[in-house]
């Protein structure tokens, strides 16, 4: 773990925080500490982030009604994936993704 701590930039340390605060935490990180509200806002956010470049590519190919319509039915199906992703997060304790994924899949989910 030190290794990785070398290279967090010190910019984004707060004034309280210093690296050796960093290597030298004694945090419980097997209990959840992000409410499911915050978890929701943090994978939809990522969500939206990495499909919002495509965007215009996608409204001056289809036009404007037919986007409006296929948004609509993706933002539908995100959002039905979202609660279910929480829902089984919830049910396991487990709230993040990646623990989810290894807790469904075993080995292979660690990929």
């Amino acid at each position: 773990m030190k290794g990785l701590i070398e290279f967090v930039p010190t910019s984004l340390l707060s004034e309280h925080d210093s690296l050796s605060d960093i290597e030298n935490s004694d945090e419980d990180t097997s209990v959840p500490s992000n409410s499911v509200l915050y978890s929701i806002f943090l994978v939809l956010n990522t969500m939206i982030g990495s499909g919002i470049f495509n965007q215009p590519f996608v409204v001056a190919n289809t036009g404007v009604a037919l986007f409006v319509i296929m948004f609509a039915v993706a933002a539908t199906f995100t959002w039905l994936g979202l609660v279910t992703l929480v829902e089984v997060g919830v049910s396991l304790n487990l709230m993040d993704y990646g623990s989810v994924a290894s807790y469904t899949f075993g080995a292979f989910g660690e990929w």
